[in-house]
């Protein structure tokens, strides 16, 4: 009898002190996570410029004079990572870069939903603001649904488009489903250190990891320990999972194509011919990447500037 109650008061003091972890846990990250802020990173310098669209401070990089082709960067990413293309492009083109909505140096306001629409509602106001009719766009990874969601509902707006690393095929390991579940995705972001993104450059960032410089990593770390960039990375992932891709409307594009990195495409499709991916979004063209990375444009960006003004 005594050890059935010495194992049940066990019990009850196990589970009080999961209740008390809890619910620190929980008020830490409600605190953290409903912060909103435009302050940045004391180490930080704005490497362009601020206009206020809307009430909302949007900073963006605007390089070169040309056609416009606007650069998206990743969803939890920001302008600066296309920084060692953006001189190579501008020789062609009017290149603007904005920090969507939540992230880089642009508000992160905590009263927006982060959803698709958002997103797109978004592009059309940087684009108005700047007095931009029609454009090409470029966009990294996950952010290729945005411009996805922007070419279907607004085709008169887009030149050419050009993907990196896209979604609609299976590069989505940054909105994985547990991202989703109760408190798995808060615990997630909040572990996110400078040892996690050294490891992920390491991991699937470059094919030759011997090029990644210590200043890269110092680069992601700062950027996420700005106010607010958390939050919203995490409430964009949570919207992103209820959206159904099932079926991607590629051809709305006067022309468009896909560029993958050598190591997305040995990871998910190395037995599937390019010709045969291709009859998937056709009349889309795939180019594959050799000797690259999740971040191509980092690792060979003389080479990813040239294909991507061979093509557009």
């Amino acid at each position: 009898m005594r050890k059935l109650l010495r194992a049940v008061k066990n019990l009850v003091v196990f589970f009080l002190w999961l209740i008390v972890v809890t619910s620190t846990f929980l008020v830490a990250n409600y605190v953290y996570f409903n912060y909103s802020s435009t302050e940045f990173h004391p180490d930080y310098k704005l490497p362009g410029k601020m206009i206020n669209i809307e009430g909302r401070n949007v900073h963006y990089i605007e390089k070169g004079a040309g056609p416009d082709l606007i650069l998206i960067h990743d969803i939890g990413g920001s302008a600066e990572s296309f920084m060692p293309v953006i001189d190579k492009l501008s020789k062609r083109f009017h290149v603007l870069v904005p920090d969507l909505l939540g992230h880089g140096y642009t508000d992160k306001p905590k009263d927006v939903p982060y959803s698709i629409q958002t997103y797109d509602d978004f592009l059309v106001q940087f684009l108005s603001a700047l007095k931009i009719n029609k454009a090409s766009f470029l966009a990294h990874g996950n952010s290729s649904r945005v411009v996805n969601e922007f070419l279907n509902k607004h085709p008169e707006r887009v030149n050419k488009v050009v993907y990196v690393d896209n979604i609609f095929f299976k590069t989505s390991f940054i909105f994985n489903k547990y991202l989703s579940w109760p408190l798995a995705g808060e615990a997630f972001v909040t572990i996110i250190d400078r040892w996690m993104m050294k490891k992920n450059l390491y991991d699937f960032g470059y094919y030759n990891s011997l090029l990644i410089q210590e200043k890269m990593v110092d680069l992601l770390s700062k950027y996420w320990g700005i106010p607010g960039v958390k939050y919203s990375y995490l409430k964009t992932a949570h919207e992103f999972q209820r959206v159904d891709y099932s079926e991607v409307l590629y051809s709305k594009a006067k022309r468009g194509i896909i560029v993958l990195s050598e190591r997305n495409y040995q990871t998910n499709y190395n037995k599937i011919k390019v010709s045969d991916l291709e009859k998937e979004v056709f009349p889309w063209k795939i180019y594959v990447l050799e000797k690259t990375g999740y971040f191509s444009f980092l690792e060979r960006p003389d080479d990813f500037a040239a294909l991507i003004m061979m093509h557009l």
